[in-house]
């Protein structure tokens, strides 16, 4: 009886041992195996790093395009009236960038803006453009009325080197301007 009590007892243990060895094994499978990231993205423990431009679960979106299109702008600045004209927002020379045109309805054709995208911030860096010193950035806020990534409230100014005036839109005073698309 010792004997079989011996075997039993190996039996179980050995049948024990081999199902936490499977076990293991299986809880170490590859987790990217089934992930396809886009553009380059890397996948590392079953989650996808986005490039640089890139967002969503498998990095498939282009940030920017967010951004792209004609806007509808309504502004008041601190030394202008309210006014509401429209501006485009263009793809840029990298994947995360993008020129204006028709900025604060007073850079005119080849008087472009550049500015950079990151996820749902635009920045606009401090650049000058005849006689002009702009920098500022904008927030794609959610909306109940339009449709998703059509309106954004842009925080920026434009100093004037020729009179000394700064126009603010909400960058340090005034009220911030509204585009929707």
């Amino acid at each position: 009886m010792n004997n079989r009590l011996k075997t039993i007892l190996l039996t179980v243990s050995g049948a024990v041992m081999l199902f936490g060895a499977v076990t293991y094994t299986s809880c170490k499978r590859d987790k990217c195996k089934e992930i396809t990231c886009a553009f380059g993205a890397a996948c590392v423990e079953g989650t996808c790093y986005c490039a640089t431009g890139y967002e969503g679960t498998q990095c498939e979106k282009l940030i920017r395009a967010k951004f792209t299109g004609t806007w509808s702008a309504t502004e008041a600045g601190t030394q202008t009236l309210t006014e509401e004209y429209p501006l485009d927002v263009e793809e840029g020379t990298e994947i995360n960038k993008v020129k204006i045109r028709n900025f604060n309805n007073r850079f005119g054709p080849g008087m472009e803006i550049n500015a950079i995208v990151s996820g749902d911030t635009m920045y606009i860096p401090r650049q000058s453009l005849d006689a002009k010193v702009v920098e500022g950035r904008g927030y794609l806020v959610p909306s109940k009325y339009y449709q998703e990534h059509s309106e954004m409230v842009v925080h920026y100014y434009v100093y004037d080197s020729a009179t000394g005036k700064t126009n603010d839109f909400g960058w340090d005073f005034g009220k911030p301007a509204e585009w929707l698309k």
